[in-house]
């Protein structure tokens, strides 16, 4: 098995999504787009502005994109039996407002924080800043046990009118390599 396939795979369709996404696209065009690249391991989750503040936006919807969203994508793909899972965050406008960016770095923060910690210790810990779940394992099913070699590390913020969540996949006894590790940036978008 190689894992690296389906991390490379993810990371491959995540650049292609960027170049996709646009002002107008509805949420239900970017899941289409994601469930054609084939090896999808679950229904993937795509949400825009205010649909962020759903922890799992589903089904998606046929609202467009604007400028000014915040869009939230939770996907991954099974390949040689072996599973990814991430959550990206894109902004839609030129300039990211403060309140994103605070949320977002202090999500990545958490995300190192539990990453410097064993898998026993962060399993299901809840901070008051985290209203989401915080890991969970991957093996070849998605939400498996976490025991497994691979887990997703998940911090999300929720508040009433939008929601942000960073989720990467990362070996338990240490960060995937600088190749295999998503980028914590949230993104522009055109």
């Amino acid at each position: 098995m190689k894992t690296n396939d389906v991390f490379d795979f993810t990371e491959q369709i995540y650049s292609a999504l960027k170049d996709f996404i646009c002002v107008g696209l509805r949420e239900i065009d970017v899941v289409d787009f994601i469930i054609r690249s084939g090896h999808i391991a679950f229904y993937p989750l795509v949400a825009f502005g205010e649909n962020t503040r759903e922890i799992h936006n589903e089904p998606a919807t046929n609202r467009q994109l604007r400028k000014g969203d915040l869009v939230l994508i939770d996907f991954g793909f099974k390949i040689n039996d072996q599973c990814s899972d991430i959550t990206r965050m894109l902004y839609c406008g030129r300039f990211i407002p403060a309140k994103y960016r605070e949320k977002f770095n202090f999500l990545k923060t958490v995300k190192r924080t539990l990453l410097e910690d064993t898998a026993e210790k962060i399993w299901n810990t809840v901070l008051p800043d985290c209203n989401h779940r915080l890991n969970h394992g991957i093996t070849n099913i998605v939400h498996d046990t976490y025991d497994n070699e691979i887990i997703a590390v998940e911090p999300g913020y929720y508040c009433e009118n939008w929601g942000m969540r960073l989720e990467d996949n990362y070996y338990m006894k240490s960060a995937l390599t600088k190749e295999q590790e998503f980028i914590d940036k949230i993104s522009h978008m055109k």
